[in-house]
């Protein structure tokens, strides 16, 4: 399980007003995580189990690439503290949960998922992310759980090729690449032509290419080493 992803994706579908203990402790993520935990054991009854966390934003490709998810938002308050209430929660279950310094938890999934399919597993990442789909394999599926109610989807090779328009799987985060760069050419263009008041400069503008371009590098570098 992607313990981070799940969390802030708990977080933002329920209300945090509505979920607090006596002292004000927010716990909207902690009890939407946990009810997609019970449903996944529920329905899935898996032999394995574990939950994979990143430590912190600093990893090997933050030291490589310092603009490496340098745009991202800062972490809602009140969803601080629910992280170690999860795993609170983990430990009573007796769900075992890694986490390995300079690596995100994509990192030790994606070791974990080839280790087991290795050994025989047949395994399923369940995570929203869809980074993940460059890991499906015939014995590796991406397990989305439920939304509003619609059932869990399982991603397969044919499914992620279908999905993505591609040829293989492990052509995902290429494929997501090439549409950021697209993206950013059509903002490039808009903002040329005056079509479009983004608020931004041209600086602004390319430097967020220069940012997808490292991103590009980033992830070519990331497949090289699997």
């Amino acid at each position: 399980l992607d313990g981070h992803s799940l969390a802030y994706r708990a977080f933002y579908a329920l209300p945090v007003e509505n979920f607090s203990t006596a002292t004000g402790q927010p716990t909207n993520a902690v009890y939407g995580f946990t009810s997609m935990l019970i449903n996944a054991l529920r329905d899935e009854n898996p032999t394995h189990l574990a939950v994979a966390f990143d430590v912190s934003r600093a990893t090997f490709r933050s030291d490589q690439f310092p603009d490496y998810k340098a745009n991202r938002s800062k972490t809602p308050d009140e969803f601080r503290g629910q992280v170690s209430l999860i795993k609170e929660v983990l430990e009573a279950l007796q769900v075992p949960v890694f986490e390995v310094d300079g690596y995100e938890a994509d990192d030790v999934i994606g070791t974990l998922a080839r280790q087991a399919a290795e050994e025989g597993f047949t395994v399923y990442m369940v995570t929203p992310d869809k980074d993940f789909g460059q890991l499906v394999t015939d014995h590796i599926y991406m397990y989305k759980p439920s939304k509003q109610g619609n059932g869990a989807e399982v991603l397969g090779p044919k499914e992620i090729v279908e999905n993505w328009g591609i040829e293989r799987a492990d052509q995902v985060h290429p494929h997501r690449g090439l549409e950021l760069r697209q993206r950013h050419r059509a903002v490039l263009a808009q903002h040329a032509a005056g079509t479009e008041d983004t608020g931004a400069t041209d600086r602004d503008v390319e430097a967020a290419h220069r940012r997808a371009r490292r991103r590009d590098r980033l992830a070519h570098a990331v497949l090289a080493a699997h």
